[in-house]
């Protein structure tokens, strides 16, 4: 799983996580304390999705 901040030519910035499986999620935020709370948030979502794949 990667994370990554990338930003264009016009400062504005693009967040998205990819998980291994290839799909990606825009996180869409611009603040690192929002960017923080999202990724927590999907972290703990692939985790469970791990779990549940192993059942």
């Amino acid at each position: 799983m990667t994370f990554e901040i990338t930003k264009d030519n016009n400062g504005g910035r693009t967040s998205y996580l990819e998980f291994d499986c290839g799909r990606k999620i825009d996180l869409n935020v611009e603040e690192t304390a929002e960017f923080e709370a999202k990724v927590r948030h999907w972290l703990e979502v692939a985790k469970w999705m791990e779990d549940t794949e192993e059942d």
